[in-house]
């Protein structure tokens, strides 16, 4: 591999002339030529970059020495005049120096360490500091946005810029090439890489051009000008009162920065550039800093147009972007045909679909076709759930749909009846207190809040349209400002029908959809039955409901539900033995406390009777059906190939327990919203800001691992009707075939959680005493921890009582990551994180492995 150094950084040509980030398209381009039009580009060559030491290091020196330097000068000072003691002054200068020393030194530290490899099939960045290392790999066919970035000074100077590039995950995946030489040369390579893993990336028609309008851009530059004013006019009152001379020269110079940075904003929105492509989405930024970035078809998820008021009257739109990932979504602002942008995206979109996905390998044919052995004698047909086909041109169902207005408003009805009904009982009670009053004071509030709630969705119902198209869902809210989401059927990770008992007796329904490029659901609320072809819709989503193939039910009974609460039926036994213990010495009459909690326990017991019979799972040829609800009835719909993690928990004494699935996507989390899609387990992120994966749960599920190993051969696999009653006979695999099966096995190190536990049970003092207790737990709690590749999947075990194990295929991963912070350090090890698309959080943590590189490299050459 070549290697780049600092000063001699000179990376291989590109692999087709580009004279820019947004070259002009040449004709005939197409899959056997270059973007200029000539012969098919060479293969990018595998090499390394480091970044150019003095850009690199300034910005995090210089204002940490900066910092040092004034606390240096006001200690000594401080030291000398008003200490009078010159030892003093020295020493606030001598520790002053050594902080500068210490940071200096850090900053080289962090500038060896950081470096990136370009191989033909991935990324690989390095970084660190002086007590942490961490690499973060990056496929190049889950890339889904590249931006490069020219920073004003630094690029002037030393001729350095960034590259970042996304996949679709989390930010913690994101590859940020920094200070590197010649970024526009970078930047091209990145491009050829990507072509060359099967990206299009031609730019050859240009669908649409468009840039911020010129109204829109004064219109927005006005509004910060005016939401800082009167801070700026309240901060320089006070000055020149405090000081007219000072205070005036002081106010003079915060308006003129900025001033200078409103024209500076101004000059950067009038610089803006969209385009559309047939392959691809490019846009250019900045007026000093300049960034050009593009977002290939193939990762372009869903888009949706915003207007408000201002906007709506003066002929404006905003424009949002989603590249495959809770809320990354990219901004186009004020915009004035932005109607125009948003459907050339789509039309990009849509005939995205039918290309072949980057990084993958044509179908083997005849024989191979059908399925051929692995090692480990288990018949194949691929490595991907089937993708369902598309629905032909003019056989789609499409259609408009409107919110029923009365089953809308029909539960504010039913609740101000139910007020209403019990003022009228209460009349006589409050005529004989005689407090008419009290009558108004009981029913006004509630009947005002159910009136405001009406009105809302009332409001929201008239005002909401959605449109069914041949590739597309497309929901509009128009009233004072307009909103317009639209969701891909390829791009849909998940389809929920739901039903009130109020939905039942009107006719209507609720279909939610889920995205792997929004970061919240979009709801078709109560739309009549007879209005939607649900059939042909579910087809047009790829989950059209066939044959079960297997059905896995929960299996409700007495029994299993206190293993399921175990800690709770045990607490419950101990209070009953002591009121029962207190009542045969005190009083008999305590006895009558057991009444609540009884009657509680007895509820809960006969709704889980109602509950759990109608909760199951069916596995159909290519999807999955999920079953859940007595009040509110939920049917799931997902694709076998948005299926990213499958995760059981055991309940105590026996192979019961619960069966979660977790889906391509998240949603998040809105102030007083409930969890929506989200998984039950995820309640404790009930906070603004907060995202929860998609996905279901069942529960009470008997013979969990095997219906949860036979769960990951259908989806990794592809179902295969003949070979799901062998695989269910059988039953668990033994220790043989776990053996053969398995690649690398693994636990946790137990050096690491004890010094944590101990260290901070020492700085905190009060958990101290508690030392004697938490080490045991924590000991045995970590021994308790398996890590486990196998030749499909790797496989996650933890839990004392209750035993659950998380599995994620191979062929789900989106980036891996290897940390090594201080205390993995100490104890020699490291911790392995796991990413798939569309998550903003790990999906599996390996934490600290002793054997972390030689995992780590198992993982590596597994997934690609």
């Amino acid at each position: 591999m070549r290697s780049f150094a600092m000063d001699s950084f000179a990376p291989p040509p590109p692999s087709a002339p580009n004279p820019g980030p947004n070259p002009s398209p040449s004709p005939g381009v197409g899959p056997g030529t270059s973007p200029a039009g000539g012969p098919a580009a060479a293969p990018v060559q595998p090499f390394e970059l480091k970044p150019q030491r003095v850009p690199f290091l300034l910005p995090m020196v210089v204002p940490s020495l900066i910092v040092l330097t004034l606390l240096g000068v006001a200690g000594a000072g401080a030291g000398y005049l008003a200490l009078q003691s010159p030892p003093a002054a020295l020493g606030a200068l001598g520790v002053a120096v050594l902080a500068a020393l210490l940071t200096l030194y850090a900053a080289g530290v962090v500038y060896k360490k950081e470096r990136y490899e370009i191989l033909p099939t991935r990324l690989v960045a390095h970084r660190g500091t002086i007590f942490s290392d961490q690499t973060t790999e990056l496929e190049v066919k889950n890339i889904t946005h590249v931006k490069r970035r020219l920073p004003w000074i630094r690029y002037k100077l030393f001729g350095t810029g960034d590259v970042m590039i996304e996949s679709a995950g989390s930010s913690s995946s994101e590859v940020v090439l920094r200070s590197v030489q010649r970024p526009r040369e970078v930047y091209a390579q990145i491009q050829a890489l990507m072509r060359q893993n099967g990206f299009q990336l031609a730019q050859q028609h240009l669908l649409h051009e468009e840039r911020p309008d010129l109204l829109g851009v004064v219109l927005e530059v006005l509004g910060f000008a005016a939401s800082a004013f009167f801070a700026i006019a309240y901060v320089g009152l006070g000055m020149v009162m405090a000081s007219p001379v000072l205070g005036g020269i002081a106010a003079s110079a915060v308006v003129c920065v900025f001033s200078a940075g409103l024209l500076i904003y101004f000059l950067d929105m009038r610089r803006r550039t969209y385009r559309v492509y047939d392959d691809v989405l490019v846009y250019e930024e900045g007026f000093l800093t300049r960034d050009d970035a593009f977002i290939p078809s193939e990762n372009l998820a869903d888009s949706n147009t915003h207007r408000t008021l201002v906007d709506r009257i003066l002929g404006l739109f905003d424009v949002r972007v989603s590249c495959q990932g809770a809320g990354q979504e990219i901004a186009f602002r004020r915009l004035r045909h932005g109607v125009a942008l948003d459907a050339a995206i789509g039309r990009v979109i849509a005939a995205s679909k039918d290309r072949p996905r980057p990084g993958t390998k044509p179908e083997p044919e005849g024989a191979d076709a059908e399925g051929a052995e692995g090692e480990d004698g288990r018949r194949r047909r691929s490595k991907r759930a089937p993708v369902p086909l598309p629905t032909p041109s003019g056989a789609a169902w499409t259609g408009q749909l409107n919110p029923a207005l009365g089953r809308t408003i029909a539960p504010f009805v039913i609740g101000m009846g139910v007020i209403l009904t019990l003022a009228l009982i209460s009349v006589p009670l409050v005529l004989a207190l005689g407090n008419p009053m009290a009558l108004g004071m009981f029913a006004g509030p509630p009947l005002a809040f159910i009136c405001m709630g009406a009105g809302s969705r009332l409001l929201q119902a008239a005002c909401t349209r959605f449109e069914v198209r041949e590739g597309s869902v497309k929901s509009r809210f128009s009233f004072l400002s307009v909103q317009e989401r639209e969701f891909t059927y390829d791009k849909i990770t998940g389809v929920q029908i739901r039903e009130w008992p109020f939905d039942r007796w009107l006719g209507t329904l609720t279909i939610r959809l889920w995205s792997i490029g929004a970061d919240q659901p979009l709801d078709l609320f109560n739309v009549r039955h007879e209005d939607v072809d649900l059939t042909a819709f579910l087809i047009q989503t790829g989950v059209t409901s066939q044959d079960d193939l297997l059905t896995i039910p929960a299996r409700f009974n007495l029994r299993r539900y206190l293993r399921a609460n175990f800690a709770a039926a045990l607490l419950a036994g101990v209070v009953v033995v002591g009121l029962v213990a207190a009542a045969l010495v005190v009083d008999l009459r305590l006895l009558g406390l057991l009444a609540l909690p009884g009657l509680i326990a007895v509820g809960a017991y006969a709704y889980g009777r109602a509950y759990y019979p109608r909760m199951q799972l069916r596995c159909k040829d290519r999807h999955l059906e999920a079953y859940e609800g007595l009040i509110l009835r939920v049917v799931t719909r997902v694709r076998y190939q948005w299926v990213k993690k499958v995760q059981l928990t055991r309940y105590p004494f026996g192979d019961e327990g619960d069966l979660q699935v977790f889906v391509a996507g998240e949603q998040r989390l809105l102030p007083n919203q409930q969890k929506g899609g989200g998984l039950a387990a995820a309640a404790a992120a009930q906070q603004q800001g907060a995202t929860v994966p998609y996905g279901f749960r069942v529960r009470y599920v008997e013979d969990l691992p095997v219906f949860e190993a036979l769960l990951d051969e259908l989806i990794e696999d592809g179902p295969h009707p003949e070979e799901v009653e062998a695989i269910r006979e059988r039953r668990l695999p033994g220790p043989a075939e776990v053996a053969a099966g398995t690649l690398h096995e693994s636990a946790p190190a137990l050096g690491n959680r004890l010094f944590l536990l101990i260290a901070i049970s020492v700085l905190s003092v009060g958990p101290i005493v508690l030392l004697p207790l938490t080490i045991p737990y924590t000991v045995i709690e970590v021994r308790r921890r398996r890590f486990r590749l196998e030749r499909d999947r790797v496989v996650r075990q933890w839990g004392i009582l209750y035993r659950s194990q998380a599995t994620i295929l191979y062929s789900r991963f989106d980036s891996i990551q290897r940390k090594q912070g201080f205390v993995n350090k100490m104890f020699g090890n490291a911790t392995l994180t796991v990413f798939t698309a569309g998550s903003s959080n790990p999906d599996l943590v390996l934490e600290d492995m002793p054997d972390a590189d030689a995992v780590y490299e198992v993982l590596k050459k597994q997934y690609r």
